[in-house]
Parts: C-alpha cells; structure tokens; sequence
C-alpha cells in the first residue's frame, strides 16, 4: 500500500509539474512531436509484423498441403495478396 501511495505521488508530481508550470508546458512542447512520431513508428510497425505473420501463416499452410499432395500441380496452391 506503501509503495502504490508512492507511485501516486510521483505520477501526480509529475503531471502537475508538466500541465501546471511553464517550464513543464515548453517541455512538453519539445517532447510530445517526437511522442507522435514514436507513436506513428509503432503504428507502422504493427502493421508490417500483421502483414509478416499473414504471409508465413499462408506459406506454412501451403507447405502443409504440399506435404500432404494437396498442391495444385503447375501451380501455387494459393495467390498472395499485396
């Protein structure tokens, strides 16, 4: 309990000094542009790991069949979408 009223403190200490000081307002107007950045970078990188995982499930389940004589002969057993 000790240790949770801490944390509050630090974390309420920490607001009021961004949100209630000038020196914390021009602070946060140097950190938050590369906060969004950050942010758009992970957005960016989600997007790409989905896009990733979707193409070796699809490459898994189409070794699978292959392994199995399920594969269309001549051919991918499936297309790839972009």
């Amino acid at each position: 309990m000790l240790l949770a009223t801490l944390a509050g403190a630090v974390v309420g200490g920490v607001f009021g000094y961004l949100y209630l000081t000038d020196d914390g307002r021009r602070l946060r107007g140097r950190v938050e542009p590369q906060i969004d950045d950050l942010v758009s970078e992970l957005r960016r990188l989600k997007h790409t790991v989905a896009k990733a995982r979707a193409a070796a499930d699809e490459s898994w389940q189409t070794l699978q069949e292959v392994s199995r004589g399920e594969a269309r002969p001549g051919g991918p057993a499936r297309t790839i979408s972009r």
